[in-house]
């Protein structure tokens, strides 16, 4: 995470509102967690790979990608809920640039975005549970990969009663849960745009993806707990993740050995994560 670590040393030399820099820190922290997620499927990616990250957010990922020689397209639309991702972008794009690394970040949904046949792996993380149409994102994603190619993401599993954004218990069912906890959700958020981020939300599930891609005759998809594994040793090692999730934090230091062990016993359908490799088969 050469390149994250970089904008992370040079975020001082910025200029910005100091609001922001709690957000913008939260930002790169997620970055970094990000390239541990999928340095594995990179690293084994040859040079000159076409890589399509849906979801930049600030940019430091995708160019932490672009540095190890891979072709990266990235998109990342204006929207409600991260309304200050985009001036940190363009500090971390002007940080790339000098550092004579390139990528493509094109201001468009995944909804709108499709490029046949052209990615040999695609990748997010924490962004399909804000997309406005999870359908519609998997089969645009499915049809910009080559054959072979493979879409790895992860986020938030909806079956599991926990929304990570608010750190708040849910009841599951969205509709219930806005009319019991949204408000104090809301209240007790330290966020830019509560309101915006809790509207993003779709409730995504691995349930929904699972369905989605019975409906496929060409792919392949593979769910892991290995996400899952990773924060439990996060909220351990990670202070910024651990100052946001103090309770959650406490309870895995406490309980560590327990809940690794548990984790790879969880039904993967009732995880907190959906954490897939899905394979164009063709």
């Amino acid at each position: 995470m050469e390149f994250i670590q970089k904008v992370v040393d040079e975020l001082d030399s910025f200029e910005f509102d100091p609001k922001y820099i709690e957000s913008w820190n939260t930002y790169l922290n997620e970055a970094k967690w990000g390239w541990d997620f999928i340095s594995p499927s990179i690293n084994s990616l040859p040079a000159g790979s076409h890589v399509f990250e849906l979801g930049a957010g600030p940019q430091a990922l995708a160019a932490q990608v672009a540095s190890q020689d891979m072709i990266v397209t990235a998109i990342e639309p204006s929207g409600s809920g991260f309304s200050i991702m985009a001036d940190l972008g363009e500090k971390v794009n002007a940080l790339a640039a000098k550092s004579n690394i390139t990528y493509t970040v094109i201001d468009v949904t995944g909804e709108e975005y499709v490029n046949s046949n052209f990615f040999d792996f695609a990748y997010s993380v924490n962004v399909m549970e804000h997309v406005s149409e999870i359908d519609c994102v998997l089969d645009n994603v499915l049809y910009s990969l080559k054959a072979g190619g493979v879409y790895q993401f992860v986020c938030p599993n909806y079956a599991f009663p926990f929304e990570p954004h608010f750190n708040f218990p849910t009841l599951v069912h969205k509709g219930l849960t806005d009319m019991v906890i949204r408000k104090k959700a809301l209240k007790a958020s330290k966020v830019s745009d509560p309101e915006g981020l809790w509207s993003s939300l779709n409730w995504i599930t691995q349930r929904k993806v699972k369905k989605w891609a019975k409906e496929k005759d060409n792919v392949s998809v593979v769910f892991s707990n290995r996400a899952l594994q990773m924060y439990i040793s996060r909220a351990q090692k990670d202070p910024i993740f651990v100052q946001r999730h103090r309770i959650l934090s406490q309870i895995s230091m406490k309980m560590s050995p327990l809940l690794l062990a548990i984790s790879k016993l969880v039904p993967k359908s009732i995880s907190p994560f959906i954490d897939v490799k899905i394979t164009k088969l063709n």
